[in-house]
């Protein structure tokens, strides 16, 4: 039991952000990925956290965003994704081609998972 409860705040450390922290930590993230991908973001847009049910200090939050870039950037953006150190899921991917060269528009819906910070530190 000790060792399942350690390993879990372990993973809660490591993978969700405090409350306090999200908004700037997911979208640092995600700049990050997109600029090593050498995908454009364009606008984006966060839900409000909703909460998970059954439990009392967990919620999900969702980001929109807009991207530009051809197909091996968004492939590398996804596997980047897929690799980040934050817990990060592709909730939506859609993509459409633009009438000029090979160039996508691409609409990705994220869900990232916040951990409430009421005792202070994570």
């Amino acid at each position: 039991m000790d060792r399942s409860r350690e390993e879990g705040d372990k993973f809660l450390t490591s993978y969700l952000t405090s409350r306090r922290h999200t908004y700037s930590t997911i979208l640092d993230e995600i700049n990050k990925l997109s600029g090593l991908a050498g995908m454009k973001i364009g606008d984006y847009n966060f839900a409000l956290p909703d909460p998970i049910e059954g439990s009392e200090d967990l919620d999900m939050l969702t980001l929109t965003a807009h991207f530009e870039g051809g197909y091996p950037q968004l492939m590398k953006f996804v596997n980047l994704v897929d690799r980040s150190p934050r817990f990060l899921v592709i909730e939506v991917l859609q993509v459409a081609p633009q009438p000029k060269g090979d160039i996508l528009d691409v609409t990705i819906k994220l869900d990232s998972f916040v951990k409430d910070d009421k005792g202070g530190a994570l």
